[in-house]
């Protein structure tokens, strides 16, 4: 039985490395470009006692980068874009605290720990877990005759028996949908939410500025302690 226990501990470790990965890859991503000569000329640093973060850049590397974007077109106007859009929500969250945490798709009121696929489409859940979960994905196929919502079309802290509540494609009509007839929309609302959340902390990393901090830290720690307690 410990073993048992032992590697589901294990796996779930794993699993939040790999998200973790995923969310800095677009920051890592954006970074490089300005690290890259550093890199190359053997003057960027990686010692033991180098301050954090360490992948590509330091801290010390924020003001280059700063300076990069006076020179470089497409990443002045990348970060300008990003910027624009993580204001507009920064904003409804000052508004209301949990406005971005409410539009996380999880099991808020279930809390369902375990996951049941048949044929590669959701079929049910249950369990209890002792904090809401991330909802599964509606389906491994991506393909479905709805839309999905933006953020501000999102019921906040959505979870009803009823499914997702959707604009079809056809004709605009909003109706209730059940999730194997979703697709990838649950993922892809909280992709966007938690792509929010890495920007967040990709503009904390380069002003310092606890704003940023603040709006993505919540969203973040609700989102790994209920895929912590999903499983898969």
């Amino acid at each position: 039985m410990n073993q048992v226990i032992l590697l589901k501990d294990r796996l779930k470790r794993k699993k939040l490395l790999r998200l973790l990965l995923l969310w800095l890859l677009p920051a890592v991503t954006l970074l490089a470009s300005a690290s890259t000569e550093k890199i190359a000329s053997g003057t960027a640093s990686l010692a033991p006692g180098d301050p954090h973060p360490r992948i590509l850049v330091g801290n010390q590397s924020g003001s280059d980068f700063m300076k990069s974007l006076e020179h470089v077109e497409w990443k002045r106007q990348l970060v300008a874009a990003k910027l624009e859009q993580l204001e507009r929500y920064m904003d409804l969250t000052q508004q209301d605290p949990e406005w971005m945490l409410s539009r996380l798709q999880m099991n808020w009121k279930t809390r369902h720990s375990e996951v049941y696929l048949v044929g590669g489409k959701f079929s049910h859940a249950d369990g209890t877990a002792p904090v809401p979960t991330v909802r599964y994905s509606g389906s491994r196929d991506w393909a479905t005759d709805y839309q999905t919502p933006e953020l501000e079309e999102i019921q906040p802290y959505l979870d009803d028996k009823r499914g997702l509540y959707l604009q079809r494609k056809d004709n605009d009509e909003w109706e209730w949908v059940e999730p194997p007839k979703t697709g990838h929309i649950i993922e892809n609302i909280n992709e966007d939410v938690m792509q929010l959340v890495a920007d967040a902390a990709f503009f904390y990393w380069l002003t310092g500025d606890e704003h940023y901090a603040e709006f993505a830290a919540p969203v973040f720690f609700q989102y790994m302690e209920g895929m912590h307690y999903r499983n898969p």
